[in-house]
C-alpha cells in the first residue's frame, strides 16, 4: 500500500489554494428596550446585526425603507450612512436622539412592548477583506428555529452575568457567519484586492501602534517603494499613509465607543506623539474632538 507524502502543512495536494483568515471580534451585543430612536446618517467602523420583536422600528439609506420587525434581521455593513426612527413618533432629522434601557428579568416584555421598541444588536469586525464592502442595508428574513437561536440571547442578555460562556460566544459567531454568509455575491465585489495589497493591509492592522513607512510597506511584499505606492492606489484608491491614518482614526473610534480606555492612552496605543497631536488629527478627520464623539457614544 502507497501512503501519500503529506507536505509540512498537512496538505496532500499541490494545488495552491486562496482561503481568507476571518477574524470576527464581537463589540458588544447588547438587548435594549427603546422608547426614541431617531439616529441621523449614522455611520460606523464596524458591522450591525439588528433585530426587534417589535414592529415599530424603521432603518432608512438612501431612498430605501425598511420596516422591522420579529421575522426579519437586518446587516449594515461598516460606513453605511443610515436614519432610524420609531414608526409613529414625530422625527428629529439631526444628531443621535437614543432613549432607552437595558431590558432584564425585570421586566415584562409585552408590557414594554405595548410602548418601546425592543431591540437586539450586535456590533462587529471581521477583518480584511470582510469589513470593506459596499455600504447598504441588507434584510434577511428569518425562519422560526433562527428566531428561537436570537431568543437565547436575549434571554442570556436580560441576565445579570456579564461574562459570556463559551458555548454563547461559540453561538454568536454562528449566528453571525450563518447569515454574513447568505449575503448576496454583489456586497463582496469590493473584496477583489490584489494579494499583496491584502498582506499589506492585515500588517497595517496587525501594527497600528507603529508608525509603518512606505519603505516598511514595501519591503513587506518585496516591492520597489514606487511601484508599491502606485499599486496600492489603484487598488485602494488613496495613498498609503493616508490609509494608515485613516485606519487609526478607525480604531479610536471603537476603542471611545466600546472601551474605557483614556483618550492619553489611545494616542499612545496608536503612536501618536501626545494626546494634542492625536485631537488635532482625530477631530479634522471625525469634525469632533474625541472627548465630544465618547460623549454621543450611545450609539444603538
Amino acid at each position: 500500500m502507497k501512503f501519500v507524502n503529506s507536505s509540512n502543512t498537512g496538505d496532500p495536494s499541490d494545488i495552491k489554494q486562496v482561503l481568507f483568515p476571518l477574524h470576527l471580534q464581537i463589540w458588544c451585543c447588547r438587548y435594549w428596550q427603546l422608547s426614541q430612536w431617531e439616529c441621523n446618517e449614522m455611520s460606523f467602523p464596524y458591522w450591525r446585526l439588528y433585530w426587534n420583536k417589535t414592529s415599530v422600528g424603521e432603518i432608512s439609506y438612501l431612498d430605501q425603507l425598511f420596516a422591522m420587525d420579529i421575522n426579519s434581521l437586518f446587516l449594515i455593513p461598516p460606513f453605511t450612512p443610515f436614519n432610524t426612527h420609531i414608526r409613529n413618533q414625530t422625527r428629529i432629522t439631526k444628531g443621535i436622539n437614543v432613549i432607552g434601557s437595558r431590558i432584564d428579568n425585570t421586566n415584562n416584555e409585552e408590557e414594554l412592548a405595548r410602548e418601546h421598541l425592543l431591540h437586539l444588536f450586535i456590533h462587529f469586525n471581521m477583518g480584511v477583506p470582510f469589513d470593506r464592502v459596499l455600504p447598504g442595508i441588507y434584510k434577511i428574513e428569518i425562519n422560526q428555529e433562527q428566531q428561537n437561536r436570537l431568543k437565547k440571547v436575549t434571554d442570556f442578555l436580560k441576565t445579570e452575568n456579564v461574562n459570556f460562556p463559551l458555548n454563547l460566544n461559540l453561538y454568536l459567531h454562528s449566528i453571525i457567519t450563518e447569515h454574513i454568509a447568505n449575503l448576496k455575491e454583489e456586497l463582496w465585489q469590493t473584496t477583489t484586492i490584489d494579494k499583496r495589497i491584502i498582506d499589506v493591509i492585515r500588517l497595517i492592522e496587525k501594527e497600528l501602534d507603529m508608525n509603518l513607512s512606505n519603505d516598511d510597506l514595501a519591503a513587506h511584499i518585496k516591492m520597489a517603494t514606487n511601484s508599491f505606492i502606485r499599486l496600492f492606489q489603484n487598488e485602494m484608491h488613496t495613498s498609503p499613509q493616508h490609509y494608515i491614518k485613516q485606519q487609526k482614526i478607525d480604531r479610536a473610534c471603537l476603542w471611545l465607543l466600546h472601551s474605557d480606555l483614556k483618550i492619553d492612552n489611545i494616542a499612545w496605543s496608536l503612536s501618536f506623539s501626545d494626546r494634542y497631536h492625536f485631537s488635532k488629527v482625530f477631530k479634522k478627520v471625525v469634525l469632533k474632538s474625541p472627548a465630544d464623539y465618547r460623549k454621543g457614544s450611545m450609539i444603538i
